[in-house]
């Protein structure tokens, strides 16, 4: 009879742990995607690295009045592992179209009143009034512990690869909402 194993043995590990996959999975998930894009780029003399120059050069100039004034979630205090939060929040683009941003809630586990393994959702118009939006996005709540959650507001084109341009986000002034703990 074999002596029970007493951990993972080395060619385990070898097939997930190795530098010729991660090298591979580098290529084929960043290197090239990112050639793909620099050659869009390039083409056509430039044109379309140009055009979003421009957006993001006149959406500068407006960002300033983005602003999430109210942020709302419909549900009680203590949720449950697979309930949903809903979450509206009202907020001013100036003249900033809606086409050009996404709204979000950023949401994610607590740790030391800062988000932790924070996900994005992405939240839709469902009325406008008076140059205000108001946006409603769901949380499927999918962990248990204490839960936070804010909503931003980032730029959003076709052809836009990094959506994170840090002067361009608009946070909720409030930090982190906390609807309380989620129990399982």
């Amino acid at each position: 009879m074999a002596a029970p194993r007493q951990g993972l043995a080395a060619d385990d590990l070898g097939p997930v742990f190795n530098t010729n996959r991660a090298a591979e999975e580098y290529t084929r998930l960043f290197y090239i995607p990112a050639l793909v894009n620099w050659n869009c780029l390039l083409a056509d003399d430039m044109a379309r690295a140009r055009r979003i120059a421009q957006w993001k050069a006149a959406l500068r100039l407006k960002w300033n009045a983005v602003q999430i004034l109210d942020v709302q979630s419909a549900s009680g205090v203590d949720l449950a592992v697979g309930d949903r939060l809903t979450v509206r929040a009202e907020v001013v683009l100036g003249l900033v179209s809606p086409d050009d941003v996404n709204v979000e809630i950023f949401y994610g586990t607590l740790e030391d009143g800062r988000l932790t393994n924070g996900r994005a959702s992405l939240m839709a118009v469902s009325r406008s009034e008076n140059g205000a939006y108001e946006y409603t996005g769901v949380v499927n709540c999918h962990t248990s512990g204490h839960f936070g959650y804010s909503v931003r507001v980032t730029p959003r084109s076709t052809g836009l690869e990094d959506a994170f341009d840090r002067e361009l986000i608009a946070w909720w002034n409030a930090s982190v909402r906390r609807p309380g703990v989620l129990v399982p």
